[in-house]
């Protein structure tokens, strides 16, 4: 298992391997021309950032502030995911 240190100092290429094989996705956000997506990967949080209109990855960053994640809270539907 990585922990979040290990994986923030991988290349972009590689995060986004791992992220492909062992992220979960969460939710997206947009953000000033990006969409900004939200993974949970081996007991962490990460963002993967793309330009709106673009398929490429701009960067991929580890999630250190839970205001980061709170800005996700309106497009999460738990109980919809869970089907309630």
């Amino acid at each position: 298992m990585m922990h979040r240190e290990e994986f923030a100092k991988l290349s972009t290429v590689r995060q986004l391997q791992i992220l492909k094989c062992d992220g979960t996705f969460l939710a997206n956000r947009m953000f000033t021309g990006y969409i900004v997506s939200l993974f949970s990967l081996h007991g962490f949080y990460v963002e993967m950032w793309k330009r709106v209109g673009l398929s490429s990855v701009d960067y991929i960053e580890v999630v250190r502030e839970q205001s980061i994640l709170d800005r996700y809270l309106d497009n999460l539907d738990v109980l919809g995911d869970l089907e309630l």
